[in-house]
């Protein structure tokens, strides 16, 4: 409202009120930036086949603890040469009948023939010496059982080819951040009245 107020050489007062309406558009142009937050929450099933080629140097020790059996059967041929001297000491009973012919003198003078029976014992002490070769074949059976202890350095060199399925979830959790900016244009339209308040003085 606007107050208007003149004096005009009138002899009479009177007031005057009236209303103006208006009607006007009034152009906007304007740009709003946002920003703004957005959690995101999202689980995906992955299935992958991942191949693998690599080599694994081994460098270990391996102890070794057997038992080994031999059964088994020796043929033996051979000549032991035997040098050696017994000493016997025995006693051998004889029985012989000796002939004897023989002239013993007598007082008187007689020939005699005769043949006189020995019965009689002799002792025998004597040394006999033996050189002799014994040939000997005979088979040997061997039974024997060794305890095996050892330990057998292991170096080698392993090539690896393998493909590995892989199966798994993967779940995100994330906030992604948006920054965006929107043009605006528009047209805002008016509608007001304008009142005329006026006082004339005569």
């Amino acid at each position: 409202m606007f107050p208007i107020r003149s004096i005009l050489p009138i002899c009479s007062t009177f007031s005057i009120r009236s209303t103006l309406p208006i009607r006007r558009t009034l152009p906007i142009r304007s740009t709003f930036s946002i920003r703004s937050t957005l959690p995101i929450r999202r689980t995906f099933s992955i299935r992958s086949t991942l191949p693998i080629r690599s080599t694994l140097p081994i460098r270990s020790t391996l102890p070794i603890r057997s038992t080994l059996l031999i059964r088994s059967t020796l043929p033996v041929r051979s000549t032991f040469p035997i040098r050696s001297t017994f000493l016997i000491r025995s006693t051998l009973p004889i029985r012989s009948t000796f002939s004897i012919r023989s002239t013993l003198p007598i007082r008187s003078i007689l020939s005699i023939r005769s043949t006189l029976p020995i019965r009689s014992t002799l002792p025998i002490r004597s040394t006999l010496p033996i050189r002799s070769m014994f040939p000997i074949r005979s088979t040997l059976p061997i039974r024997s059982t060794f305890l095996i202890r050892s330990t057998l350095p292991i170096r080698s060199t392993f090539s690896i080819r393998s493909t590995l399925p892989i199966r798994s979830i993967l779940s995100i959790r994330n906030t992604l951040r948006i920054r965006s900016t929107f043009p605006i244009r528009s047209t805002l339209p008016i509608r007001s009245s304008l009142l005329i308040l006026s006082t004339y003085d005569s």
